[in-house]
């Protein structure tokens, strides 16, 4: 699976200031869910981890979770957890490309196949307007909570589409991670990662935000977070290449075969998702009447070349893989 990362750095000055007056870091993260959709509250840093270190680095993976969830919307309620996919006892995460039905009472164990290979779905076949959450998981596990929408009953879907972007808020107030968060509780900043998977920003107490890898949108007091984060990475999709050193990275369901737009010079294959993995040839790259027939797992990480010209790549290796043109 694909690693993303946030170096945020903090001068000592800073440090002591935020220790004396007792501030928390407070991240987001970003993913497409629809209108309406609430954020909440992904990641707390504090104490000694935000005073005594110059810099945190935050990890994260391409690997997402879902839950139907119990707990109204609003501002300042919290994700139960209650009822993840497949199972309390049997946490999976989700692929991009399928369609994952909650009947009612428990979810159907089983995925489809949805048309749009660059997200997954959720499908609400109870008679009755249900609450669903996604986590996406960093170090911790699982219960990294990013969003909560709900999605009408008898057959309602709802798409989820990922976007590697992130707000960051240091306050003094308290919230947990887990926590609905409707408006921006303190100044921010949005940072959206296009064409990379590192970002890096530092923090000032005299200055504020600043940004030099990513591109940075304010998030002011009282903003939406949710839709704030949302724009901010439509406004950058705009500019993407900016960061031309970096692959594109793009996810490719199981059983999808996708085509370059126009002429590249290969294609790289970063690792794969949600499968157990085998020795068989399980993803075919061909261009030029050429063919590269290649075995995949989490650690994959291979370019592809064979010769200049209109690339496609194949993928029947039962998970999602990740693929970036070169």
């Amino acid at each position: 699976m694909i690693t993303y990362t946030a170096t945020l750095s903090i001068d000592q000055a800073t440090r002591d200031f935020l220790k004396s007056k007792g501030y928390t870091l407070y991240v987001f993260k970003g993913i497409n869910a629809g209108s309406g959709a609430t954020s909440t509250v992904w990641i707390t840093i504090s104490g000694n981890q935000l005073y005594d270190q110059s810099s945190n680095i935050i990890t994260w993976y391409e690997d997402y979770y879902v839950g139907e969830e119990s707990t109204e919307i609003e501002n300042g309620a919290s994700i139960s957890g209650t009822n993840p996919y497949i199972s309390p006892n049997n946490i999976t995460s989700v692929s991009l490309g399928q369609n994952y039905i909650w009947p009612g009472s428990s979810w159907n164990p089983q995925a489809g196949n949805q048309p749009t290979e660059t997200a997954f779905t959720i499908q609400n076949n109870e008679p009755v307007i249900n609450n669903f959450y996604v986590s996406q998981k960093v170090e911790g596990g699982p219960t990294d909570y990013i969003v909560v929408t709900e999605i009408a009953g008898s057959g309602g879907v709802g798409q989820f589409t990922p976007i590697e972007t992130f707000a960051m808020i240091l306050s003094t107030q308290s919230q947990s991670t887990g926590t609905m968060i409707t408006e921006a509780f303190s100044p921010g900043v949005i940072v959206t990662m296009t064409g990379i998977t590192s970002a890096a920003l530092s923090y000032d107490s005299g200055t504020g935000w600043n940004v030099t890898a990513g591109q940075s949108t304010p998030l002011q007091l009282g903003d939406a977070v949710y839709d704030s984060m949302m724009n901010a990475a439509e406004t950058s999709a705009a500019t993407e290449g900016r960061y031309p050193g970096a692959p594109f990275v793009t996810n490719l369901a199981d059983g999808k075969k996708t085509t370059s737009n126009g002429k590249v010079s290969g294609v790289r294959l970063v690792g794969m998702q949600g499968v157990n993995y085998s020795t068989q040839t399980n993803v075919t790259v061909q261009c030029n009447g050429k063919y590269s027939y290649n075995k995949m797992t989490d650690q994959t990480n291979v370019s592809v070349d064979l010769g200049q010209g209109t690339y496609s790549v194949s993928n029947n290796s039962g998970g999602t893989i990740q693929y970036a043109w070169e």
